[in-house]
């Protein structure tokens, strides 16, 4: 009788221990989703702070960044286009002193190919803009 009473007694603590194991284990991860949940509000916060400073930046870029951005092509649009003129304006003064030196050398004797002039009207300038 005493070991059908210690057979009972090792089953019974059989399932105690079971139980006991599965409640720690349940409780820890209740314990973890508690301490976690504080992490995740404070993680989502941080993301709603980051999406906010965002779309600020974007706003004050839309609104002052458009006309510094405006001035600044309106200045290199004027840049290039003098750029432009000058190096047009050096290329055809070293074409008409190469056109010099080719009838020095021929003795005033005509070119049989004489060399077109780059643009009909040296002085004339075109201006286009790209948008």
């Amino acid at each position: 009788m005493m070991h059908g009473c210690l057979g009972n007694t090792l089953q019974g603590w059989k399932k105690f221990v079971e139980m006991e194991k599965h409640e720690r284990l349940v409780i820890s991860r209740f314990a973890k989703k508690l301490t976690m949940r504080s992490a995740n509000s404070a993680l989502f916060k941080w993301i709603e702070y980051c999406k906010e400073r965002k779309w600020l930046r974007g706003l004050l870029n839309r609104c002052l960044g458009g006309r510094e951005v405006g001035l600044k092509s309106a200045a290199f649009r004027t840049w290039m286009h003098m750029a432009s003129a000058a190096t047009e304006e050096e290329m055809s003064n070293e074409l008409d002193d190469l056109r010099k030196q080719v009838k020095e050398q021929q003795g005033g004797r005509p070119h049989p190919h004489p060399l077109p002039h780059p643009h009909p009207h040296p002085h004339t300038y075109t201006y286009t803009t790209v948008n």
